[in-house]
């Protein structure tokens, strides 16, 4: 279980900056229990850049830019028809195999972008927010 641990957190290590992690059985109990509290920091780590990651992009000030994330979605299902034609028409095995991958890959990151994306717009306001009527009129100091 620490070998697979410490194999995920060395895959995503240089996501988040850090050295390949060293994990052998043979090593000394503290050095086991050095490299599997590492390995969990920076699979910590790693979590914490794709949530910042996805909250840059849903959080970019402008009409500008909020309209990047139109062609998101269309774009997604797009790749994903694609990649479900590549698996289904592949002649070979182990381009099915990765078309399928693709097509997880795919529909996974789309589900978690549209969920983090409801969960934002259905989340209360983290400030405080002052309504004051207006109806338009020109303000006037008081006398």
């Amino acid at each position: 279980m620490a070998g697979r641990l410490v194999k995920a957190a060395d895959w995503v290590a240089p996501l988040v900056g850090r050295d390949i992690i060293s994990y052998d059985p043979a090593h000394d109990r503290r050095q086991r229990l050095a490299s599997l509290l590492v390995a969990i920091s920076v699979l910590f780590a790693a979590l914490q850049f794709v949530v910042e990651f996805f909250n840059f992009f849903t959080r970019l000030p402008g009409a500008a830019v909020s309209r990047l994330a139109l062609p998101v979605a269309p774009l997604a299902i797009a790749a994903g028809l694609l990649m479900f034609l590549a698996a289904r028409l592949s002649l070979r095995r182990p381009c099915a195999a990765v078309a399928a991958i693709g097509l997880a890959v795919i529909t996974t990151l789309g589900l978690a972008y549209g969920a983090w994306t409801l969960v934002d717009r259905l989340q209360p306001p983290s400030r405080f927010i002052i309504a004051m009527p207006f109806d338009g009129a020109a303000i006037e100091p008081p006398d």
